[in-house]
């Protein structure tokens, strides 16, 4: 789509798709700002069709900072949508640095899925040990994505799974109830039967994958 207008592309490839309903599309863009604002323009025009996004890393693979949680949060959980929703995406919007970079094998993740419902009964010291293990970082107060905090009987997490951080109420090991929470006033609100945590980093830190960096590193 070299050479049309801003915005213009947007019409095109959505008319395309709705003319051929069985065809899907990649449409690489540029960059990051590129990305959001198709995405966006896109979404306003044709609300029906479904695509996914994935963005790149925001700083190189061997920079002393790690990429921005949000955007890591955002490539794992589009990850995850395109093997687990039985429903082929019709559209992937993608950086050229996305596509460049190195990534990982797309059934990797699954394998790393916390499923919580209520009712069920948990480990507590095991459970933070996974959570440390899928990339979370504990904190006093959870106020951004990849992050948890354990006080007593209550654990909160930031999963990139959703919009707001959620809170596991335990009455023993048993988990009593399951509910969203506001991250500035940290008041409660909807409730949840089930929550799904899944990892907050592309490298997972388990006992296999440190074995595996050990023997190759030698």
């Amino acid at each position: 789509l070299g050479g049309c207008l801003d915005g213009l592309d947007s019409f095109i490839i959505g008319d395309f798709l709705i003319k051929n309903k069985d065809l899907s599309l990649i449409y690489v863009v540029k960059d990051e700002k590129k990305l959001r604002d198709f995405s966006s323009l896109f979404k306003q025009m044709f609300p029906n069709i479904e695509f996914i996004i994935m963005p790149a890393w925001d700083c190189m693979p061997y920079d002393n900072i790690s990429p921005n949680s949000s955007i890591i949060g955002e490539r794992i959980k589009n990850f995850l949508r395109l093997i687990e929703n039985g429903v082929k995406q019709k559209l992937i919007i993608i950086t050229i640095n996305a596509i460049i970079q190195k990534n990982i094998p797309i059934n990797y993740l699954k394998n790393y899925i916390i499923n919580i419902t209520q009712g069920q009964s948990i480990n507590l010291k095991h459970f933070t040990k996974s959570l440390t293990i899928l990339g979370y970082t504990r904190a006093s107060s959870v106020m951004e994505i990849g992050e948890y905090a354990s006080r007593g009987g209550i654990i909160d997490i930031f999963a990139p799974s959703y919009d707001k951080p959620i809170r596991i109420d335990l009455f023993g090991d048993n988990i009593e109830s399951i509910k969203y929470f506001d991250i500035h006033t940290q008041i409660s609100i909807n409730s949840l039967k089930e929550a799904r945590i899944i990892p907050t980093s592309e490298i997972i830190l388990d006992e296999t994958s440190i074995n595996n960096f050990k023997y190759n590193y030698k």
